[in-house]
């Protein structure tokens, strides 16, 4: 029997002030309300968010090359050595059922499945500044 790969379900959550990083999600849709186990509350009673208030981004599964977790909304610098191109761009979800970095300018979407390639260098709950700064420095090699 082939055995499975799994992996932890971990969320941050972004209250438009401030980021919390939480596991053990649990879902109502009776009640439109997420239940998560606070991370560093571990003994505590589960919080539970409203929805609405709340912006939730899944962590991918894979880590950059510093072994730091990438979750969705994460602004990657990445050098792609097939492509020739070096950058940075968004970390999102695609429909296609796979992660992707996106480039703000460009209509290029890179797999995360060789992460070696990827630095983690802020989010864009946190550091917006980080596109508009870096976004000259997307180019061909």
């Amino acid at each position: 029997m082939k055995k499975r790969t799994t992996r932890e379900i971990n969320f941050r959550v972004w209250d438009g002030e401030k980021m919390g990083a939480f596991h053990k999600p649990s879902i109502s849709d009776e009640y439109g309300i997420l239940c998560f186990e606070p991370v560093d509350y571990s003994d505590t009673i589960n919080s539970f968010l409203d929805t609405e208030k709340y912006e939730f981004m899944q962590f991918t599964g894979l880590k950059d090359r510093n072994s730091k977790e990438i979750y969705e909304g994460d602004i990657v610098e990445f050098d792609h050595e097939i492509l020739k191109f070096k950058g940075i761009g968004v970390v999102q979800w695609d429909n296609d059922g796979c992660w992707v970095c996106r480039p703000k300018e460009r209509k290029l979407y890179f797999t995360l499945s060789s992460t070696s390639s990827f630095k983690v260098i802020g989010n864009i709950q946190q550091n917006p500044e980080l596109l508009e700064t870096k976004e000259a420095s997307n180019e061909t090699r």
